[in-house]
């Protein structure tokens, strides 16, 4: 990876695991349960790959879309 494709996939990464915090956080407090930080990180690292093979998915699909 390149060192700006590899800098992109760190702060997506980050974005990633900031947001499943903040969510996790808030259904704790709604929930009144505490997520370990190990939950929230499995949890972001499987919601990251999980959105990495949707965009493979789309990118195959927006490349073989006919031209217009």
């Amino acid at each position: 990876m390149s060192v700006d494709k590899d800098e992109t996939h760190q702060r997506l990464k980050a974005a990633v695991h900031y947001t499943v915090g903040r969510i996790c956080q808030k259904m704790g407090e709604d929930q009144r349960r505490r997520f370990s930080r190990q939950v929230v990180a499995a949890i972001a690292e499987t919601t990251f790959r999980q959105c990495g093979g949707c965009e493979k998915m789309l990118n195959i699909r927006f490349n073989n879309l006919p031209d217009q």
